[in-house]
């Protein structure tokens, strides 16, 4: 935080006054590094998200995909080891790893995303149920 404060050219106590606890900070840092903007948009509403959906050719859908993850991942990393590292010296911190690991594909029991089988096949988890949302 004292960074930030540095950053910006103001005193510690204006941060946490006006951003909140480190959690907080890190939560709004992760969000906007895994769509790597702060435009208010849905990571699914996002031009190259619809492209890919959108895409008739599998491999292509595929090359698409990978684009997409990769570019989230190299955005996301730096943040992801921090929190890890945090969350076992902050309980605020702890509960924010916990929702991003749960939110994760392949993670959560209810993630709605769908998930390989023993077989290595595909099986759609509950975002059939509601109605394909997935925010």
């Amino acid at each position: 935080m004292p960074a930030i404060a540095a950053a910006a050219g103001v005193s510690r106590a204006t941060v946490f006054n006006s951003v909140g606890s480190k959690a907080v900070v890190l939560k709004a840092s992760y969000d906007v590094a895994v769509v790597g903007d702060g435009a208010p948009v849905p990571i699914f509403q996002r031009p190259e998200m619809k492209a890919m959906f959108a895409e008739p050719d599998p491999r292509r859908t595929l090359e698409l995909y990978a684009e997409i993850i990769a570019g989230i991942g190299e955005r996301i990393s730096g943040l992801y080891e921090v929190c890890r590292a945090a969350a076992e010296a902050d309980p605020a911190i702890a509960r924010l790893w916990d929702r991003i690991q749960a939110a994760r594909p392949g993670r959560a029991p209810d993630s709605g995303h769908s998930r390989p089988t023993t077989d290595g096949t595909l099986t759609a988890t509950s975002a059939s149920t509601r109605g394909g949302e997935d925010t």
